[in-house]
């Protein structure tokens, strides 16, 4: 039996193996996975998806959006990879850059208008709406179901003109590429792990089974671990930094605390309320996660002693004033902060020497204990100053109820007897007359009802913040909206 080739494409084999300048097209199948990432609609609507806080925030202020948020993970995943390759023997381990940036370029294509409190409540609207606890939305898995079917590109081209086969939907990505993107790569299940985080709906059964050909139980590609790691790393330190620039993390109070008083007795005698109150908020947040288990932290004392000396040295060189903007200011967080723990990560992480386990604990990097626990420092300054701050989760809950509004809508015009399609873009209408023609000669009795479900989330998950805000209020009767002006693109 053929073993399944890393860059085989779910319509077949890749036809450019390797770069040949004399081609037309001189790519690697992995590059050209790349390139069509980065130039589809749906990459180019995470510049209006939520990171932590709104979009429309980011367009005025100092932060991320989910795009320049995913530019960040691809260009820390390609150092990564490019750094750990350099220490495989040959025909070690397979390591391709291009992959796990191309990976980096589609983790978060799934993720639906303001975030995570968006995908949350799309979960529990497709359950209810479906009528069955099965699978609802899940982000990953909606990023695998963007790249294997609701993005379309021209495949096929005869006698100069392009041809699009509408059997083979999805942008037609190589098996190493899709099997990158699956952080979670296994379906969903009724218990445990895989129900709440998987990588594909059973819905993309197909694709999923293409992608993970060949593979050990549940344990990842060696890219996929760098594409998850480097969006820990990015989205840790970059919020501290969104966060600090704003005033809502207060770096330079710990910078004074730490370069004034003898680090030890601090750390066994906290004289700061404010940060005695955020590392008692640590301990307890990491306890209930069994990250003090996991990082031999159950010790208080021993808890407070590692993290402040991390904060310690990493806020030596920030300054003691309130962050105004200041060019020196800019520059020594750019330097002391961000780029010498960049630095240190790709320094200090490296490849495991062991040979792949047979159950998904596996994991192809070794993180440094002192670099986990720094990661998991800077998630929590985020935690504690801004996510569980009252301003966020009241915005939070405005987000939810639009996002139901915008769901049950659609849902009802795709749910009548006689379905509405009108109302919707035409690639929603491609979608559901394509899978009503099936049905017709197929005979498969296939629940409409989760269809219908399934077809409103992607709807929804497609819109960024502006269009859901103006969906909202047209559909409500808060604006009319303009006849020139469709629902979406």
């Amino acid at each position: 039996m053929q073993m399944p080739q890393r860059d085989d494409r779910q319509s077949g084999p890749s036809t450019n193996s390797k770069k040949d300048p004399n081609t037309p097209d001189w790519r690697t199948p992995f590059q050209h996975d790349h390139d069509r990432l980065l130039y589809s609609p749906y990459f180019r609507r995470l510049g209006g998806v939520t990171q932590v806080v709104s979009s429309q925030e980011g367009l005025t202020h100092v932060f991320h959006t989910r795009l320049t948020h995913t530019l960040k993970v691809a260009q820390i995943a390609r150092r990564l990879a490019e750094r750990l390759k350099e220490t495989v023997k040959s025909g070690e381990i397979e390591i391709d850059p291009d992959v796990a940036e191309a990976a980096a370029l589609a983790h978060d294509l799934g993720h639906p208008p303001f975030g995570h409190t968006a995908e949350q409540k799309l979960n529990q609207l497709v359950k209810k709406a479906s009528g069955q606890d099965h699978e609802g939305f899940e982000g990953n898995a909606q990023s695998f179901r963007i790249i294997t079917r609701l993005a379309i590109r021209m495949n096929h081209r005869n006698n100069d003109e392009w041809k699009w086969d509408q059997n083979q939907l999805g942008l037609d990505l190589t098996r190493a590429t899709l099997n990158a993107v699956l952080k979670y790569p296994w379906r969903w299940e009724k218990e445990g792990k895989k129900k709440e985080k998987f990588g594909a709906y059973t819905e993309d059964d197909e694709a999923f089974g293409f992608a993970r050909n060949g593979c050990t139980n549940d344990i990842r590609s060696v890219e996929a671990d760098i594409m998850d790691l480097a969006d820990d790393i990015t989205y840790a330190i970059h919020d501290v930094e969104d966060f600090y620039k704003a005033g809502l993390i207060p770096l330079e109070l710990f910078a004074r605390h730490y370069a004034e008083d003898d680090h030890n007795k601090v750390q066994k005698q906290p004289q700061d309320k404010e940060i005695d109150d955020f590392l008692e908020y640590t301990y307890k947040k990491w306890g209930k996660k069994g990250l003090l288990k996991e990082l031999n932290l159950t010790n208080k004392e021993k808890f407070k002693e590692k993290v402040g000396e991390i904060i310690s040295n990493r806020t030596e060189g920030i300054s003691k004033d309130r962050y105004k903007g200041l060019p020196t200011q800019m520059a020594l967080f750019s330097e002391d902060f961000t780029n010498r723990f960049l630095n240190d990560c790709f320094r200090q992480i490296n490849l495991t020497p062991s040979p792949p386990a047979t159950s998904g604990t596996f994991k192809w990097i070794i993180v440094p204990s002192a670099m986990r626990i720094e990661i998991e420092v800077l998630k929590s300054l985020t935690w504690y100053y801004v996510i569980e701050g009252r301003s966020l989760a009241s915005q939070q809950t405005g987000c939810q109820k639009i996002i139901e509004c915008l769901f049950n809508w659609a849902f009802n015009y795709l749910n009548k007897e006689k379905i509405e399609l009108k109302v919707f873009p035409e690639w929603v209408k491609y979608f559901v007359e394509k899978e009503l023609e099936e049905n017709k000669t197929s005979n498969k009795n296939k629940n409409k009802k989760q269809f219908f479900a399934r077809t409103a989330a992607d709807f929804v998950a497609s819109l960024t913040e502006q269009q859901a805000y103006e969906l909202y209020y047209r559909i409500n009767g808060f604006s009319a909206g303009s006849i020139l002006n469709p629902i979406t693109a």
